[in-house]
């Protein structure tokens, strides 16, 4: 989706089976991506990616869920969403 309000509007119209979502986007953070759909799907796995220098807050943030580094690898993203997904059962 192109900002957080469409990846909402994302998350009504269908069930992923993982939510990948950058930190600093248009319109609304990452991290309120997360608290909002935390609401609609509470088991969904939920990984952000950033660039952010202060992990420490986004860690707070996403809590059990994962944060992606960026600058990343392609395998780094696979491998991560492998976790993300394995945790999920």
């Amino acid at each position: 989706a192109a900002d957080g309000e469409a990846g909402l509007g994302e998350l009504q119209r269908s069930r992923p089976d993982l939510l990948i979502t950058d930190y600093l986007m248009p319109g609304m953070t990452g991290a309120e991506l997360v608290r909002q759909a935390r609401g609609m799907y509470p088991e969904l796995p939920m990984m952000i990616a950033t660039g952010y220098a202060d992990m420490r807050l986004i860690e707070e943030v996403v809590g059990e869920d994962m944060v992606l580094n960026k600058p990343f690898q392609l395998a780094e993203l696979a491998a991560s969403v492998e976790r993300a997904l394995a945790k999920r059962g």
